[in-house]
């Protein structure tokens, strides 16, 4: 089966370093974030207040919101350990399920970071100074896909004196 999209295949990590250690960067990174996410959710659901406001039915929701996103945190930050593992060990299933849930969980960090605008927009800042910060997330983003992919697909060549052993 073909692909419509050629998805590009880089060979280095922001031109400095290799696949591998560019992996583990985005694999901390990874790490880090969704346990922030995890600490906010958890923030944020224990600071609920369901008798606040008149709508019951919308803070309902809110909060059913804050658990799937709470689960959903969960599942990126075992997922993000996988990557480390399977960086580690080098098997290349776990670094392409990474990628996998990366980008089908893609479309709901566009939405939480859509939810975080909202916030900002009470804020004194331009908004396209909000736009183009949510604009870059997305795209480092997509780069942290496209280099861990890239990892995978290189298929953990090892450098040893000038020649690649496979």
């Amino acid at each position: 089966m073909h692909s419509f999209i050629k998805v590009p295949v880089v060979s280095t990590f922001f031109g400095y370093c290799n696949l591998k250690a560019g992996s583990y960067v985005i694999s901390v990174l990874s790490v880090v974030a969704s346990i922030l996410d995890i600490c906010c959710r958890i923030k944020i659901l224990y600071e609920f207040d369901m008798n606040k406001g008149d709508d019951k039915k919308l803070q309902e929701q809110q909060w059913i919101v804050n658990v799937v996103l709470l689960l959903l945190f969960v599942v990126q930050l075992i997922i993000a350990l996988l990557l480390i593992y399977g960086i580690r060990t080098e098997k290349k299933k776990y670094v392409m399920t990474w990628v996998g849930v990366q980008v089908a969980f893609m479309p709901l960090n566009v939405l939480d970071l859509m939810t975080i605008l909202k916030i900002f927009m009470h804020l004194d800042m331009p908004m396209f100074v909000i736009l183009l910060g949510e604009l870059a997330f997305v795209v480092f983003g997509l780069y942290c896909i496209i280099v861990v992919r890239s990892y995978a697909i290189k298929g953990f060549n090892y450098e040893i004196a000038g020649t690649t052993i496979a």
